[in-house]
């Protein structure tokens, strides 16, 4: 894709084509390539995804022969209609609230803290009797083994 030729090659715009040439026959992806001047690389990529996505929606066929793989359109319309801008933001309001900041905490601090709130507090230890010492130990007839560290080992 040139700077200077610079178009978005998707769906709609594969759609837009195949309604205008009408094609009844099956078609190979060379010569769709051919019909948009694709040049190899990004636009040729992309003319190949947004016709498997057509193929996908249902709007093309996809035809096997001894010809190899080709595509005819179906004559129906799309299974999956796009969505106007007003029903886009209808579908998902609780995303589209984040996003402008009414719905709830937008900062990592904030859902944090919120997380934070939510968390409950460890019970509290009851303190326990104070333990006793090496020479209570030993008073009561306990035997304490002392085991030598490495560095008194070495001297």
């Amino acid at each position: 894709m040139t700077t200077e030729n610079t178009r978005k090659i998707n769906a709609p715009f594969i759609r837009a084509l195949l309604d205008k040439r009408q094609c009844p026959a099956p078609f190979h992806l060379h010569e769709l390539y051919g019909w948009i001047d694709a040049t190899p690389g990004k636009e040729r990529k992309a003319t190949y995804n947004s016709v498997r996505d057509l193929a996908n929606a249902g709007y093309l066929i996809v035809v096997t022969g001894p010809f190899g793989t080709g595509y005819q359109v179906s004559g129906r319309g799309m299974t999956r209609p796009g969505l106007s801008e007003d029903e886009r933001r209808e579908r998902n309001p609780v995303r589209n609230a984040r996003r402008r900041g009414k719905g709830g905490p937008s900062t990592r601090a904030a859902r944090v803290g919120m997380q934070a709130a939510n968390t409950p507090t460890p019970a509290k230890v009851n303190p326990s009797a104070q333990g006793e010492t090496v020479e209570q130990f030993e008073a009561r007839g306990g035997k304490v083994e002392r085991l030598t560290a490495f560095w008194e080992q070495a001297a």
